[in-house]
């Protein structure tokens, strides 16, 4: 089973009702398209990956879990200096790797996840969030 399997395994749910209605999935809260608040979207990315890191190493096959590994490494290193980001904001080359690792991240949900019911449209990194960083922003 490859990422495109994946995908194809979620596009059978049927998609979220945009109306405003929910179903009966459990699903992560939306996340506003005007992001001000990027910790309540980055903790959503981090969740939606570690679940499905979880559901590839459960089902997928060896080449999806080789690669997922590789993201759970980077998730793993975004996590780890997550916390650390209001106590460093003065630092522009921190800021620039916390903004880095978030920009891969919804990268990797966005082309491997998009059609799963569980992707916020945020994550895609087309839609801007706000940066602390004066040299990059995602």
């Amino acid at each position: 089973m490859t990422l495109h399997s994946v995908r194809s395994r979620t596009v059978a749910a049927p998609p979220a009702d945009s109306s405003g209605s929910d179903d009966q999935r459990p699903v992560l809260p939306r996340v506003s398209s005007a992001v001000t608040d990027v910790p309540v979207m980055d903790r959503a990315l981090a969740v939606f990956l570690r679940k499905r890191i979880a559901e590839a190493d459960a089902y997928g096959c060896a080449a999806e879990q080789k690669a997922l590994a590789g993201v759970g490494e980077v998730l793993a290193e975004f996590e780890a200096k997550h916390p650390r980001h209001a106590q460093m904001a003065h630092d522009d080359f921190f800021t620039a790797q916390i903004d880095t690792l978030r920009w891969v991240l919804r990268c990797v949900a966005t082309g491997a996840f998009s059609a799963h019911p569980e992707f916020q449209p945020v994550f895609n990194p087309s839609i801007p969030v706000l940066s602390q960083s004066t040299e990059f922003s995602s």
